[in-house]
């Protein structure tokens, strides 16, 4: 099987051994942009691609580094893709000259083009990048983010991105048959299921909820985004909740 992904960063915390958000979907394109450098293995000059979720830091926070470094012999544009909120947070509060120069105002030195190219994406809009396609769907989550649906010929995953309680997800995932792995976020353990409401996220007591809008078995079902204080109690879970144990959930592995 064709390797659908690969894992740079898949923690909700930042910390000695774990990194945030980052997922390598082909050699030149990522999704989310909280941990690239510890994990990815070529040239980081040569990523062309970022498709960010939203602008919360933990998807974004190396997004500086990625074209500061290597800048001067960098010769590949950086593509931002992201929601219009998330392109406006970005710019506004990230590349503004304040927290960091405006890279998109500072030509490459190789080639004379822009270093950044910014991509206003709208939902259910599918970008092809000639070796995939991706599709960004409504995820339930604080402010506007978009979780994701990648396909490479016959094969698809769907990622949830941040999410509470949701619709879309499992019915893209019920309707898409290409679709064989759903990455779900579940950040908190079932004690704080109240939590998780007023910041949007997911327990295992609620994705167990969820899992009954899963109409197919014949999916992998992995989740992440899994804050450090509750990884433990998270992983006993899994073995407890019915349907978690009937999907045979686990952890995101490295590679998919």
């Amino acid at each position: 099987m064709k390797e659908l992904v690969k894992v740079l960063g898949a923690s909700g915390s930042k910390t000695k051994s774990t990194g945030t958000i980052s997922l390598q979907i082909d050699e030149h394109i990522l999704i989310d942009a909280g941990n690239i450098f510890q994990k990815y293995e070529k040239d980081t000059n040569e990523i062309e691609h970022v498709f960010i979720s939203h602008s919360h830091f933990d998807h974004i926070l190396e997004l500086p580094f990625l074209i500061e470094n290597g800048f001067t012999t960098r010769t590949k544009q950086l593509h931002i893709y992201g929601l219009k909120d998330t392109i406006e947070n970005i710019k506004t509060f990230m590349f503004n000259n304040h927290i960091w120069p405006d890279f998109s105002l500072i030509p490459l030195l190789t080639t004379g083009e822009k270093s950044i190219v910014f991509n206003e994406i709208d939902y259910y809009q599918t970008i092809d990048l000639g070796t995939l396609t991706i599709m960004p769907f409504p995820a339930n989550h604080i402010v506007p983010t978009a979780g994701f649906v990648v396909e490479k010929g016959e094969e698809a995953f769907i990622l949830s991105s941040d999410t509470y309680i949701t619709y879309e997800l499992w019915r893209i995932a019920n309707e898409n048959k290409k679709i064989k792995h759903i990455l779900v976020e579940v950040s908190f353990e079932s004690a704080l299921d109240g939590l998780a409401e007023v910041s949007k996220h997911l327990t295992p007591h609620l994705l167990d909820e969820e899992l009954n809008k899963l109409h197919r078995d014949d999916v992998g079902v992995h989740i992440y985004h899994i804050k450090e204080s509750s990884y433990a109690q998270i992983s006993k879970e899994l073995k407890e909740y019915p349907n978690l144990v009937k999907f045979n959930v686990d952890v995101l592995p490295e590679v998919l």
